[in-house]
């Protein structure tokens, strides 16, 4: 109960927008988690993802670094706390949704690369930017598909 408490503290002292980040994310993360598993690919793509293989501007002039920094902390801290394990595809999906939302260009990365079983593995990242907001840098993977 005392840990129960303690979050709940810790969530009331959060500003409002960052409250209001947290329950948009909250929002975000299921809906991508149910759009990439039942509705194909190329009917949503460009709708919630952008224009394909086209990537936005590696400038960081427009973009606010600490509204990226919620955006991350927010998208990661609800990631963890839904009943379901979030991917990391998911995760850049709802990430991208709020960014674009505010008319924040990003592009959103598909890679791919062999792990230690000689298997592929797959992941997603977002970058906004000069910085990336969720999935890391994607460092190994080989760009397959990207969506700005």
């Amino acid at each position: 109960m005392k840990k129960l408490m303690g979050k709940f503290q810790r969530v009331c002292a959060r500003s409002l927008p960052e409250k209001l980040l947290l329950l948009e994310a909250a929002f975000w993360l299921p809906v991508a988690r149910l759009i990439i598993h039942f509705v194909p690919m190329k009917w949503y793509s460009s709708i919630f993802l952008g224009k394909h293989m086209v990537e936005s501007p590696k400038s960081s002039n427009f973009v606010p670094d600490d509204f990226l920094k919620q955006v991350s902390w927010a998208t990661n801290a609800m990631s963890g706390r839904m009943p379901w394990k979030n991917k990391c595809f998911a995760h850049a999906m709802a990430a991208k949704i709020i960014l674009r939302l505010r008319g924040l260009p990003s592009t959103l990365y598909l890679g791919l690369k062999k792990d230690e079983k000689k298997e592929l593995a797959a992941h997603a990242w977002l970058r906004c930017g000069d910085r990336f907001v969720t999935g890391g840098d994607g460092t190994g993977y080989s760009i397959v598909s990207k969506f700005s």
